[in-house]
């Protein structure tokens, strides 16, 4: 053979090894996706048993921790492109403090697929958009007529029954027309409610300043809680801004999402000398069934004095 037809052999080889890699890269890809995957549900299924032992115990501070450690395992596997199903094994419960005990779980480890993506808005107000957020400080306003004047954007891609919801939504307070009319304590509507299973959303604000700089963190939060934590709702919402004792807000940034648990708003900036504090609005709308139908609930630190 001579030294030409040995190059086109050579040739044809190494083109031929060249086209396998691919495939044998995408197959080890598959095979390292479904290895994270096993692991994380191997973990995720000894703290599920562990929060149930904790919820059969009526341990709250068990419960707790629990949670944290399984939302933690949770975004680990989002990240390697999986979601998790939970469904409900026991009711809600009343605790040895008449405290509320939520369900018992299992869990369904599956891919995660385009219906699975936790559409939603998020922004961080400019200059422009604080100075309109001072302008409306104080004023009896929906949260639909907020999200307008502040951040319209919110509002065009948004189905009509959440931004009817939202007009129908304080833009600050703890309680909603939907819910103050439903309340009115008659025979009808005290029967309705309680064939309704109940809900319930922990809100809370945090601040903090990082040490030795002049750098706060501010952050609101919501977090369903009954009738289990990772009960999803179809719509929840949080804004949080950072406020000086002179009534100014100095930041805001406001996150909203479709069929989510957790929700969470907030950043870190500089600041000059002053107190200052978190406050946060928090909304969310229960599914069909439930009760109350929406919830919305205002929240706030105390002042935070940075030198």
């Amino acid at each position: 053979m001579n030294l030409r037809k040995i190059g086109v052999v050579l040739l044809a080889l190494l083109l031929a090894g060249m086209a396998m890699v691919p495939m044998v890269s995408a197959d080890d890809q598959t095979s390292g996706r479904d290895s994270v995957k096993e692991k994380l549900a191997a973990v995720l299924d000894k703290q599920v048993v562990e929060y149930n032992l904790a919820v059969h115990l009526q341990d709250m501070d068990a419960i707790k921790k629990s949670v944290e450690k399984i939302d933690a395992t949770l975004e680990k596997i989002s990240d390697a492109g999986y979601t998790v199903d939970f469904t409900a094994t026991s009711g809600i419960s009343k605790g040895k403090n008449n405290e509320d005990i939520p369900a018992s779980v299992k869990t369904d480890v599956r891919k995660l697929s385009k219906d699975d993506i936790r559409k939603g808005h998020s922004f961080t107000a400019n200059e422009k958009q604080l100075k309109i957020i001072n302008e409306l400080d104080g004023k009896d306003i929906t949260e639909g007529e907020f999200l307008e004047k502040v951040f319209p954007e919110a509002l065009e891609d948004m189905p009509k029954e959440t931004k009817d919801f939202l007009y129908r939504q304080p833009h600050k307070g703890t309680a909603t027309m939907e819910n103050t009319a439903f309340a009115q304590k008659s025979p009808d509507r005290m029967q309705a409610m309680a064939a309704l299973i109940g809900i319930v959303v922990h809100p809370e604000s945090y601040i903090n300043q990082d040490i030795f700089t002049a750098k706060v963190s501010f952050k609101s939060d919501s977090q369903v809680w009954l009738p289990y934590p990772w009960f999803t709702m179809p719509y929840m919402s949080v804004g949080s801004e950072l406020r000086r004792d002179n009534n100014v807000v100095y930041g805001l940034d406001y996150k909203n999402a479709y069929n989510v648990y957790y929700v969470k708003a907030g950043y870190s900036l500089y600041v000059t000398t002053g107190n200052y504090k978190t406050k946060g609005g928090h909304i969310s709308q229960a599914p069909p069934g439930y009760w109350p139908p929406s919830q919305t609930m205002f929240t706030e630190t105390g002042w935070l004095h940075i030198v």
